[in-house]
């Protein structure tokens, strides 16, 4: 549970005893259980609206790498593309000044 031993758990508990005391302790712990659970759940929310948001731009890419992947086997495994990237000229600039 959160990575905590039973060691740091009595520790914890001895400590809020200290702070809050007997009284309320019971009423912290909901609380922060509580705070700890709505947390959670908003970092799912947080996830899985990022991953809805993202996964039609990665099906994208997928599909192109395909795509790339079917011309390379065309073409016949030749870096065609690639060569002609490294051996074009660089464009020209203009200076304004």
């Amino acid at each position: 549970m959160l990575g905590i031993g039973w060691g740091e758990m009595v520790a914890l508990l001895i400590v809020g005893l200290v702070i809050v005391g007997p009284d309320r302790l019971p009423q912290v712990a909901f609380s922060v259980a509580r705070a700890l659970k709505q947390a959670r759940e908003w970092g799912q929310s947080i996830q899985q609206e990022f991953t809805q948001a993202v996964q039609p731009q990665v099906r994208q890419f997928q599909h192109l790498a395909s795509l790339g992947q079917d011309i390379e086997d065309i073409v016949g495994g030749d870096d065609l593309l690639g060569h002609a990237a490294l051996t074009a000229p660089a464009p020209l600039y203009l200076d304004a000044t």
